[in-house]
Parts: C-alpha cells; sequence; structure tokens
C-alpha cells in the first residue's frame, strides 16, 4: 500500500535532509528509483529522529559508483556500498532477492534486478519493511508494516521459522527490539525462537557482542535480558561450560537502574546475576568470549569484585579505603572519578539511603588519600638503603604490608613510620 507522508520529512535534521535530496534526485536522473528504508523509516513514523539513514535503489553498484565521487565499497558483493558525503555517511543497497540461505548468516546467492516490492520480500520484520520516496514523500507498505508498529509488534515476514532459519541473528534483533522500541514479539514469531536455536548458535560472537552492547545501552535491558535468559541463548556465546541460570524478573529490574552508557557496570551486574561465585580468570574468559575489549573487561571485572563485597562486606573507613584501592588500581588516573561515580551508582542499587550517604561521605573525605602503591612513602629503591640484606624479590610483599597498613590508617603514610613497621614485621616473620 502507498500512503503519502510529508510530515516525516520534518523530522529529518535539515543536512541529512538536504543529502538525501541530493542522492535521490541524482539517482532518479539516471532512470532509476531509490527510497529511504528500514529502520530509518520505521523511527520517523515512531516520530524520533533515525541514527543513520539507509537508502535502496534499483541502481546497480557499480553505476552508484559512476555517478557519486566517494564511494566506499563496504559490501558490494552483496549490492552495498556507502556514499560520503562531508561528515555524513549513507549505506545504499541496491534492490535484490536473496536466494538459499545454508549456513544461516547470509545468501548463497542473490538476484538484482527485482521490484521495490520484491526487495522488501527479503527484509526481517514487518516494521522494518517499509520505504520512504524522499522526493515525493510516499511510504509503501506491503507487509502491514504501520499497523504492526501501531500495535508495537514485533513480527517477521512471512513464516518466522524460515527468516529465522535463513540468519540466526534476527531472534536476537527481535529480542532488542523489546528493549530499544518497547515492542511485544508476536506469538507465532516468538515461538521460532526456541525451534531455530541451533542457527543462531552458528552466528558470529562479533554479531551478538554488537547486538548485546544495543540492549545495554537501551532504557529497559531487563526485557531483553529476561528474553534471552529464558531461551538460554547467551550461554551460547559466552561459553556452554558456563551454565546458564534462569532469572527472576523482579531480579532483571535491577539492571536497568544501571546508567545505560555505562556498559562495565551493566555487563559486571549481568554476570553477577548468573555467577556469584566465579573468579577473575573466568570473569575474563566468559567477556573475552564475548568480544569485549581489554579495557571494558578491566572495568567489568573491577565492578563484578565490588558487588561482591558490598554484599558482603560492612561500610566503615578501612572497607571503602580497600575498594577505592581497588578502583584506582584499575584506572588511568584520568578515568579515576567517573570510576568513583559509576561505583556509586551501582552501589545505591544494593543498599538503603543512609548507608549510601554514609558511604558518599567516607568516599569523598578518602578518595585523595594513599591508595595503591605508587602512594606509599616508600619504595623499593628506599627498601634496598635501609634493609640491603632483604631479598629484592621480597620487596612486593613488604609493599603490599605496607600498604594494608596505610589503608587502615592513612596518617601511617610517613617514611619513618613505615620502615619501623616494615622492621618489626621482618624480626617475627620469614620474609
Amino acid at each position: 500500500m502507498k500512503f503519502q507522508r510529508n510530515d516525516l520529512l520534518t523530522l529529518i535534521p535539515k543536512q541529512n535532509l538536504r543529502d538525501l535530496l541530493h542522492i535521490t534526485r541524482t539517482i532518479m536522473e539516471n532512470s532509476n528509483e531509490c527510497y529511504l528504508v528500514g529502520g530509518a523509516v520505521r523511527d520517523l513514523v515512531l516520530g524520533k529522529v533515525p541514527n543513520e539513514y539507509d537508502l535502496t535503489t534499483s541502481m546497480l553498484p557499480n553505476e552508484v559508483k559512476k555517478i557519486f565521487p566517494r564511494v566506499v565499497e563496504t559490501g558490494i558483493e552483496h549490492g552495498t556500498v556507502t556514499l560520503l558525503y562531508g561528515k555524513n555517511t549513507y549505506e545504499i543497497t541496491t534492490f535484490r532477492k536473496d536466494i538459499d540461505y545454508i549456513d544461516g548468516r547470509r545468501p548463497e546467492k542473490i538476484e538484482f534486478g527485482v521490484s521495490l516490492e520484491e526487495d522488501m520480500k527479503r527484509r526481517d520484520f514487518t516494521m522494518n519493511a517499509l520505504s520512504l520516496q524522499i522526493n515525493s514523500g510516499e511510504l509503501f507498505d506491503f507487509h502491514n508494516g504501520l499497523e504492526d508498529i501501531a500495535q508495537k509488534k514485533i513480527k517477521t515476514i512471512g513464516d518466522p521459522i524460515s527468516r529465522f532459519t535463513e540468519d540466526g541473528l534476527r531472534p536476537i534483533r527481535a529480542i532488542r527490539f523489546t528493549s530499544t522500541l518497547g515492542f511485544h514479539i508476536e506469538k507465532e514469531t516468538y515461538s521460532a525462537i526456541a525451534k531455530t536455536i541451533h542457527v543462531t548458535k552458528k552466528i558470529a560472537k562479533e554479531r551478538f557482542h554488537d547486538e548485546l552492547v544495543k540492549i545495554l545501552k537501551s532504557s529497559r535491558p531487563s526485557i531483553a535480558l529476561g528474553l534471552l535468559n529464558q531461551n538460554k541463548i547467551i550461554s551460547l556465546f559466552w561459553g556452554e561450560e558456563f551454565q546458564e541460570e534462569l532469572i527472576s524478573e523482579a531480579d532483571w529490574k535491577i539492571i536497568d537502574k544501571i546508567d545505560n552508557n555505562d556498559i562495565p557496570s551493566s555487563l559486571a551486574l549481568l554476570l553477577y546475576l548468573h555467577f556469584k561465585d566465579k573468579n577473575k580468570d573466568e570473569i575474563e574468559k566468559i567477556l573475552r568470549n564475548l568480544r569485549f575489549s581489554k579495557e571494558h573487561m578491566k572495568h567489568s571485572i573491577l565492578f563484578y569484585k565490588l558487588i561482591s563485597r558490598i554484599k558482603q562486606i560492612p561500610i566503615d573507613e578501612f572497607s571503602v579505603r580497600a575498594n577505592l584501592s581497588m578502583i584506582k588500581l584499575a584506572s588511568n588516573n584520568e578515568d579515576f572519578p567517573l570510576l568513583i561515580e559509576n561505583y556509586l551508582r551501582l552501589v545505591k542499587i544494593f543498599i538503603n539511603h543512609d548507608e549510601f550517604i554514609k558511604l558518599e561521605r567516607i568516599i569523598h573525605e578518602n578518595k585523595y588519600a594513599p591508595l595503591v602503591l605508587s602512594d606509599l612513602r616508600i619504595n623499593g629503591e628506599i627498601l634496598q638503603k635501609n634493609f640491603a640484606s632483604l631479598d629484592k624479590r621480597k620487596y612486593g610483599e613488604v609493599l603490599k604490608f605496607s600498604l594494608e597498613l596505610v589503608l587502615k590508617n592513612p596518617k601511617d603514610n610517613i617514611e619513618e613510620v613505615l620502615l619501623k613497621e616494615v622492621e618489626k614485621k621482618l624480626s617475627v616473620s620469614s620474609l
């Protein structure tokens, strides 16, 4: 069906609209069709400004390259190129028909030269199969996408088992949209998720990683995480040796309280809800399997440990300084204040108001206290000068002992005081 929706154009930022009008007109002047398509049109219908703008055209990729000066071949074998306009990029794909999905990831064969209507049939969900002609404002809806959007329904185009068998990522995308859009999955589409789990298992971990991050960045990640949990999907990618526990809806809702830009804290809580007794190496392996960066792994492991400490260790001066020591050790100094902010937001989920006020006060009073070995007034050189017979291999243990003293009482961070304490320790210890 065709609708006149000039109102949608008013939501597109002026620079993007100018670019899109120029691209569309240029292609049409060369006797071809061009439409805005997919998630961008869906978002416009929902009254949202899209994050990206994808186009579909009857023009072949090599012809697109001829008429536009700056084109990158991002997926030319599948009919996709990326147009560069100033600081903006626009992905443009030739109308195509996908044929013979075999590996659950991509079509074995594609056919160009089809119509817009045929091209829309290969899309995943009805809500994503809308196309908008930028010049005329005409909206094309061949699969009742507008009605499903109005009903906040996630529904595949055609048989859901067939669509999910074609691409194992589609069930995860369906689940992700429950959090990012607040939609619900239509009954038959949802039942197909479990029936095609063997195909979902085949997708690359990098693809799952990207979907998981989008879920964690949504306003209500608990919805999608709960559905992933119910269908035992996450364990397919973090390692099947780490069995997935069924988590209650109430527990999942805790994760909604975390800032949606704080991925390490969200990951830490996700892992804590599943595993409350894993060591650093096990958590690191899970995060590595999920393809997270070293920086995300370091901070997620930190917050995972801190959650355990929040639940088990009382709030007192020494415990808080010990936690601050862990945070500073995992920071690069520049991000230390940000990590403290994230830590406070995380703690606030688990403790009452009075405890939180107490914790905030102790942190404020101690965030500039000596917290790591480099803050100590003694070091290896001073130890060598004062304890010439001490094996250098023991310096680390001595300095850790000194740091523990200082964490208990920051006023002891004086060279003379620490050396006396080290001397006492050495006189009664085998260090």
